[in-house]
């Protein structure tokens, strides 16, 4: 079950449970989502239980957190499995003769060796550019008190 999903599935279950006249608390609430994610999120668990020692978050904040740290996730990972691409290009040659076609093969541009650096700079450099131009920030919300920029609350 997707992340997105799950949330709303658990925040469905509590309005059902706040109309009947048993309102779940958002510590409650917060704890059950914790319980329920799957060990892709044990990061965020580990974090939020640290933080949680702390301060208090209402469930609102919480919601927003989770998606931002699955979505960070899933950038993250779709980013970095370009590379591991290329180091699935590395085998070792062949010593064998088995003829003149294999030799063909065995002389391929990436067989027997790690790409060429220059690609791997290439690499490296356009995901650095990414990242740098789509960079996902965690944010807690606000820390001046509830206070917006232009003084108002």
């Amino acid at each position: 079950m997707l992340c997105q999903s799950f949330l709303d599935e658990v925040k469905s279950l509590s309005d059902e449970l706040s109309a009947v006249g048993k309102p779940i608390e958002d510590s409650d609430l917060i704890l059950s989502v914790l319980n329920g994610l799957n060990p892709f999120f044990h990061s965020f668990v580990t974090t939020y239980m640290l933080l949680a020692k702390e301060k208090s978050m209402p469930f609102f904040y919480f919601h927003a957190e989770l998606l931002n740290y699955d979505l960070m996730q899933k950038f993250h990972n779709h980013t970095i499995q370009p590379e591991i691409g290329f180091y699935a290009l590395y085998s070792h040659k062949n010593s064998s003769k088995l003829g003149a076609c294999s030799n063909n093969i065995n002389r391929s541009r990436f067989s027997g060796k790690h790409p060429p650096t220059e690609l791997a700079a290439m690499v490296a450099e356009a995901n650095t550019t990414y990242l740098n131009q789509h960079q996902w920030c965690a944010d807690s919300g606000p820390q001046d008190g509830g206070h917006t920029h232009d003084g108002a609350q």
